[in-house]
């Protein structure tokens, strides 16, 4: 993977010369090529059985499990798991963004919402009031859906504002890809769609009044699930749908996509529990978990070349990923740019049109001048962009970029030599 040289910048009586030249890949180490056994789904080991599992997610390095009890269970690698204090409330949904772990309350009472700059220490915000089922962050802002038809966005997760509440909808999940939210609802079988979060349109997917649970997206898809009648629909933009048949007998509750697949989870109502598998969500096939059908996988997430889901028993389950997930890589950023002032560059750049075998989880931007080095983090949405101060000024530099996905690679691009 190449980036394209940034022209040197200058602005009036002040220069700061930046020279990026072309970005030599180094090529990620990864696994062998492979499909995913059927048998490597496996059930970790937490502290104790008190988490009542109901979100889960890869943030920041690290795995975050959190639920209706007033603990998280925190992990580095998908299997050991520690459990931390939290403030006590009904927590069931998580996401990151612009430096913020936020998670949301399931009920419409007590505290809303609780906030963390790491994962782990916690606290609690002021939050909107409503019966969250899920929040996601894409195009650089929250957006949160509740089950009682509330639609709200947030830019720094903790200042939310509502733009569209319709009791009639019961929202059940939330997904940002290709440049939209999509929210699905188990009432009125629509999806809602919004290219900014702000304004919003519903659309038909199938017959009306079907219960739609979880979506997701991924491939340049997004994959919704029928929790009734075995029916998974999927989409490019939202506005048209195709439906697929999947086993009636699973309720599919929990969706994610990784290392170019789709996994669902959810409750059983036969004699055996099943995760299903798909490349491109319409053709599924299962791998049975060894647990107690009467559990309900309640969150799926992955990232580190893993997928790890939670249940509302507190138990974790545990998948490493032996295909090789880095066989497609990262095409390059776009429209790599930046303006010059005084002693700092603000550098910027558009995601790739293809993120490869994973989301982009980031850019570390760095510049030297061969004796000191200094460095930015530009978290993704639509123009990630950060700035990198206390450059010295009518120096030369050169700038170079650290791009890492969820599959844990971090991809070095830099100048020849450097």
């Amino acid at each position: 993977m190449s980036y394209q040289a940034v022209a040197r910048f200058k602005v009036p009586a002040v220069v700061v010369t930046l020279i990026a030249a072309l970005c030599l890949c180094v090529p990620p180490v990864s696994a062998a090529t492979g499909t995913v056994p059927v048998s490597s789904w496996r059930v970790v080991s937490t502290p104790a059985l008190v988490g009542h599992w109901y979100a889960v997610d890869y943030i920041g390095g690290k795995w975050i499990a959190l639920g209706r009890t007033a603990r998280i269970a925190v992990s580095r690698n998908g299997t050991t798991w520690t459990e931390h204090s939290v403030p006590l409330g009904s927590w069931h949904s998580i996401s990151y963004g612009n430096g913020l772990f936020v998670s949301l309350s399931s009920a419409n009472a007590g505290p809303h919402e609780m906030v963390s700059t790491n994962g782990v220490n916690w606290t609690l915000a002021t939050g909107p009031a409503g019966a969250w089922t899920g929040v996601t962050f894409g195009g650089g802002r929250f957006v949160a859906v509740s089950s009682i038809g509330q639609l709200d966005t947030s830019t720094d997760g903790v200042h939310w504002t509502q733009t569209w509440v319709h009791s009639k909808f019961h929202f059940t999940s939330v997904a940002y890809g290709n440049g939209r939210f999509i929210a699905v609802d188990n009432a009125q079988g629509d999806v809602v769609i919004s290219l900014n979060g702000i304004g919003w349109s519903f659309y038909p997917i199938s017959s009306p009044g079907e219960k739609w649970g979880a979506v997701t997206y991924g491939n340049g898809n997004f994959v919704t699930f029928n929790q009734s009648s075995g029916v998974i629909a999927t989409t490019v933009l939202g506005y048209v749908w195709t439906t697929h048949a999947y086993p009636p007998s699973q309720r599919i509750t929990a969706a994610a996509f990784g290392c170019n697949r789709f996994v669902a989870a959810g409750r059983s109502t036969a004699s055996r529990h099943d995760f299903f598998t798909s490349r491109l969500g319409a053709s599924w096939s299962a791998t049975q978990v060894p647990l107690d059908t009467a559990s309900d996988w309640t969150s799926l997430a992955y990232g580190d070349f893993r997928f790890v889901a939670v249940n509302d028993a507190g138990n974790i389950a545990s998948l490493h990923v032996v295909a090789n997930c880095a066989a497609t890589p990262p095409m390059p950023p776009q429209q790599v740019s930046g303006n010059v002032r005084s002693g700092e560059v603000w550098t910027y750049q558009h995601p790739p049109m293809n993120p490869g075998g994973a989301p982009v989880d980031g850019y570390l931007v760095t510049v030297s001048d061969g004796t000191s080095t200094k460095q930015c983090f530009a978290p993704v949405y639509y123009q990630p962009n950060c700035i990198i101060k206390g450059l010295r000024n009518h120096q030369i530099y050169t700038q170079y970029r650290l791009l890492k996905d969820l599959n844990g690679i971090l991809d070095v691009c830099r100048a020849p030599g450097g």
